[in-house]
């Protein structure tokens, strides 16, 4: 029996809120019946969470803050990196890393299984031997389908060059995931 952290970017409750909920609780309740499982997750202690916490799915839950909305203007700058949230927001970074840190020492986890890219980031860092990442499906497979087959709205220069930057930070975040990641999941072989 090992102790597994799983993380994720928003409360998985119930199952049908969301598609994400969907991969999350189902797969979180199998793994429970031969591990115990914790879960990190980024909201506030609203309803969902107090009705998940109440029904003991998982051992305990580790509630951080909800991702920051405001981003400083020099985030076009950073064309190569996937690390967004640690380029940006520095500080609410580390206060999340640390207290993953600390979550993950006092209940001996053995392996972090992210889901999504946004968090595999936080991930990257925890001082835990084996990561997961489940990627679900290609960022940069859909970005280049986007970028290929562009909206009329999207045609300007400013348009196309979001796109474009958008295009290679996911190209660069996904091509290093297994840097950090003993194993990536995803739906399908194209992805």
């Amino acid at each position: 029996m090992a102790n597994l952290l799983i993380l994720n970017t928003t409360i998985p409750y119930p199952l049908h809120h969301t598609g994400n909920t969907v991969r999350v609780l189902p797969l979180s309740r199998e793994l429970a019946k031969r591990h115990r499982c914790y879960l990190a997750t980024f909201g506030e202690a609203d309803e969902r969470y107090r009705e998940l916490a109440a029904r003991h799915e998982y051992e305990d839950i580790l509630l951080l803050p909800s991702f920051p909305t405001a981003h400083p203007w020099w985030r076009h700058f950073f064309w190569r990196t996937g690390n967004l949230i640690k380029r940006m927001h520095p500080g609410y970074y580390h206060e999340c890393v640390t207290k993953l840190s600390a979550f993950a020492d006092c209940h001996h986890i053995d392996l972090v299984l992210a889901h999504t890219m946004e968090v595999s980031e936080f991930a990257e860092e925890l001082p835990v031997a084996r990561k997961i990442v489940d990627v679900v499906d290609s960022r940069y497979l859909y970005l280049e389908r986007r970028y290929t087959h562009p909206d009329p709205a999207n045609s300007t220069l400013r348009g196309r060059l979001k796109a474009y930057r958008e295009l290679a930070r996911a190209r660069y975040q996904e091509s290093r995931l297994l840097y950090h990641f003993a194993l990536a999941t995803t739906v399908s072989a194209r992805d």
